[in-house]
């Protein structure tokens, strides 16, 4: 499993080359088109305490059980798009205003 400095490098990399951050945009907006109604029930399956927040390991391993097309690095990446207030975790209303963002 990659180390959350490799992840950073990598979210990075994916930043700086704006050919890839948009092929990586494209298929996320396609992704999540979708798929949006199951990712909502995933969201809420892994808010196992009602809190309505989950870590970014939780949300990565469910974007993967859902079959997200892209990486580690990548869901790392969405992660840190989704949490505006740099928490290191993704509360119900930042996820659901990126979900309406991606539309």
């Amino acid at each position: 499993m990659a180390s959350n400095a490799d992840l950073e490098q990598e979210c990075e990399k994916i930043l700086s080359d704006k050919e890839l951050f948009n092929d990586y945009v494209a298929r996320m907006n396609h992704w999540m088109r979708q798929n949006n109604g199951r990712v909502i029930d995933l969201f809420r399956k892994f808010d196992k305490n009602g809190d309505s927040v989950v870590s970014y390991e939780e949300f990565k391993e469910g974007m993967q059980r859902l079959g997200a097309p892209c990486s580690l690095a990548e869901l790392h990446l969405l992660a840190k798009l989704l949490d505006t207030d740099n928490s290191r975790t993704i509360d119900y209303m930042e996820f659901s205003k990126g979900l309406r963002y991606m539309r």
